[in-house]
């Protein structure tokens, strides 16, 4: 009698296990995430860089790093292009045009790397992710920003700490001259 509860207690265990583990590799598919980051590409004088008729000036964003850049986007609807993840949007308070995208993750990590090409060139994103779960009695979790880096800069966080960033309008200016790039939150 007592092997058999021996044998029942370590099969329920071993259930249990099997289940758990089912349940990490569901959430550990990729996501996107929307946020309210405008990035304007400038060059030295503040003159914009981005041409709303010209995709092969609006930036391209990619999860890996590559020594080929992507291709100048093809699907595009309007500005809206990379399966309608990235938008370009005119900004008639900045008389600039911006670029947005989405921000790539995995439920598996709550750090997550991806690199926005411009004419050839990677910048590097680092999001952090805290998740939490948005229905307590499911099994969704909620990706918040927790900090969003642009080439080691900080440009964008949801953490309660920092409450007056929310989710309210980002600018980002991405001055590009020279093979050079800085990156600030003031024009």
């Amino acid at each position: 009698m007592m092997k058999q509860l021996k044998t029942g207690l370590f099969l329920l265990m071993l259930a249990v296990a099997l289940i758990a583990c089912k349940d990490d590799t569901e959430q550990s598919d990729y996501f996107i995430r929307g946020n309210a980051v405008r990035f304007y590409y400038v060059d030295e004088t503040g003159a914009g860089l981005i041409d709303p008729d010209d995709p092969s000036t609006w930036p391209v964003p990619a999860t890996q790093l590559s020594e080929t850049p992507p291709a100048v986007p093809t699907d595009i609807s309007g500005t809206s292009y990379c399966g309608g993840v990235c938008r370009i949007e005119s900004d008639d308070t900045e008389d600039l045009f911006y670029f947005t995208t989405g921000v790539y993750g995995d439920y598996s990590s709550d750090q997550f790397s991806m690199y926005v090409y411009f004419k050839g060139e990677a910048d590097r994103m680092d999001i952090l992710y805290d998740y939490s779960l948005d229905d307590p009695g499911s099994r969704n979790y909620y990706a918040n920003i927790a900090a969003w880096r642009f080439n080691d800069m900080p440009i964008y966080s949801e953490s309660g700490s920092s409450e007056d960033w929310g989710m309210r309008v980002v600018k980002v200016y991405v001055c590009k001259e020279e093979g050079r790039t800085t990156v600030s939150l003031e024009k």
